[in-house]
């Protein structure tokens, strides 16, 4: 009996078709073994102490570390190991190894989206913005998990949003509505993802404002502030409320609201006023802050810093020859005579501030000898 070539080549394609979807089926066994090739003995070992009593785990960590990337397959297998504790170990050393762990990423995507334990989720959340933050193919999965049950898991996937910074920009829409979480430290991460997001989280500055203005926690209302500065110019409609936020009450929101306001430069001019008496503040960064805010403003600042190089107070002299360090102006010939002057304060403190603030403005260095730099601020002024 003769078998035509068609059934022949039927038949044929049958079993290619059968043999490759064997080769593409993952394993029954989620667990990797020394017979499988997944790795040697000593990884494999260490995989398996990840769900034992924390100082087993650590001397399992230590060692898995120790392997770097070459741990990464065997690691990568064992994410979808039947207890949680282990799954959550590995992808908390995939994160500790960094970008080397690369390879494991699609996977740790697949237990962020799909693990029943709500750790594991987390965890994996945490290495994806740790081993790659450039990982566009995770912003969709960060984003899902950001209205996770959970507010640990929600927590890890905004600050790996966060690590990624602009490249996560697809994710502004469900980082705005973070802003509004149950839990506080949601609220902050996402207040901070939107910022290092920066220009292209513009859509977000009104709702940060909305933050900003609100009576909620300080914490969430400081981060609300420096996002805001980090966006950037389009972030200018924020100037009035970071000026109220300026006099708050709480130091960290007064410090970064000073801090944004400088980095929206002369778009801050209408500050001037409120950052002024800043200057004198009671905690030592916040006159920081004004300060470099006040530098960074520029020429309509300048009158009142000179004025404040005056001060009885040697905080607001120091304060101001800090600015006139970072100012932007081109005024050369009234901030460095003013800061030479300064090299003469009676208090130490002012001295040495004036003296870094003319290394930062001329890039000459003559320390605090006040002679020597009115000798080279001559030489210039005769060029």
């Amino acid at each position: 009996m003769k078998v035509k070539a068609t059934t022949v080549l039927a038949c044929g394609l049958v079993l290619l078709v059968g043999s490759l979807l064997f080769a593409c089926t993952p394993p029954t066994s989620p667990t990797p073994t020394p017979s499988e090739e997944q790795g040697d003995p000593e990884v494999l070992a260490a995989i398996q102490s990840l769900g034992d009593d924390e100082d087993t785990r650590q001397i399992a960590v230590n060692i898995l570390l120790e392997k770097g990337a070459s741990a990464v397959p065997a690691l990568t297998y064992a994410l979808e190991d039947p207890d949680a504790d282990v799954r959550r170990g590995v992808a908390q050393v995939l994160g500790e190894i960094g970008p080397a762990a690369e390879d494991s990423l699609l996977a740790l995507i697949r237990r962020l989206s799909d693990d029943a334990d709500p750790t594991v989720r987390a965890a994996a959340a945490e290495a994806i913005g740790r081993i790659r933050p450039d990982a566009l193919a995770a912003v969709p999965a960060l984003s899902q998990a950001l209205s996770d049950t959970d507010p640990a898991v929600r927590l890890q996937a905004a600050r790996a949003l966060g690590e990624m910074g602009m490249m996560a920009k697809d994710a502004v829409p469900t980082l705005i509505q973070a802003l509004q979480d149950d839990d506080q430290g949601v609220q902050v991460a996402a207040a901070d993802a939107l910022g290092a997001i920066g220009a292209e989280a513009a859509a977000a500055v009104p709702a940060l404002i909305e933050v900003l203005d609100g009576d909620g926690d300080s914490e969430v209302r400081s981060a609300a502030a420096g996002a805001l500065g980090s966006i950037g110019e389009a972030a200018d409609a924020a100037v009035p409320a970071l000026i109220r936020a300026v006099q708050d009450s709480d130091d960290p929101t007064r410090r970064a609201a000073a801090m944004s306001l400088g980095l929206l430069g002369s778009a801050a001019e209408e500050a001037i006023p409120t950052l002024t008496p800043r200057l004198a503040d009671g905690d030592p960064e916040v006159r920081d802050a004004a300060a470099l805010a006040l530098g960074l403003i520029g020429s309509k600042a300048l009158p009142s810093l000179l004025e404040a190089v005056q001060s009885e107070r040697w905080e607001v002299r120091e304060a101001a020859v800090k600015a006139l360090g970072w100012y932007v102006g081109q005024e050369r010939g009234q901030v460095i005579p003013a800061l030479i002057n300064a090299l003469e304060d009676e208090d130490e403190r002012v001295r040495s501030a004036a003296a870094a603030s003319l290394v930062i403005f001329t890039g000459q260095d003559f320390g605090t000898d006040a002679a020597r730099w009115q000798q080279w601020w001559s030489e210039q002024s005769e060029q």
